[in-house]
């Protein structure tokens, strides 16, 4: 196994990492589509199979089909957030199984919700004429 500080291991694993993330191909040999050499390499093959991983982790299995919208761990943050700041929830495009992600995700932003500090950033952005 190579080490993750080796260059060339790094750049290849963030490629099949990426690619791993995109719904438009369904398995490392669809790779071949883009280059017939770097599916070959093992970092490439790593880095693709966790990026499905995470991607089915939330957006469902591909086997289900590509949902309108794409969910991504940054989307589920900033959700998180939103719930945390007290905004209300919109979620819109999503499939029923990336909707149950994002209701646990609001939850535990709910569960973190400080009303005091909602109240004082509702005052500051008010101050300020920026609306949500």
């Amino acid at each position: 196994m190579e080490s993750h500080s080796n260059i060339n291991y790094s750049k290849h694993f963030a490629k099949g990492y990426s690619l791993g993330l995109d719904p438009n191909y369904g398995s490392v040999e669809d790779i071949d589509k883009v280059s017939k050499h770097i599916r070959r390499q093992y970092a490439f093959v790593e880095g693709f199979s966790l990026g499905r991983r995470e991607y089915e982790l939330i957006n469902s299995p591909i086997g289900n089909g590509i949902p309108e919208t794409i969910l991504t761990f940054k989307d589920l943050n900033e959700i998180k957030l939103e719930a945390g700041l007290g905004m209300q929830l919109m979620a819109l495009g999503y499939n029923e199984y990336q909707l149950l992600h994002i209701e646990r995700w609001f939850n535990a932003g709910l569960n973190e919700y400080d009303i005091e500090s909602g109240i004082l950033l509702g005052r500051m952005l008010a101050r300020y004429d920026i609306r949500l």
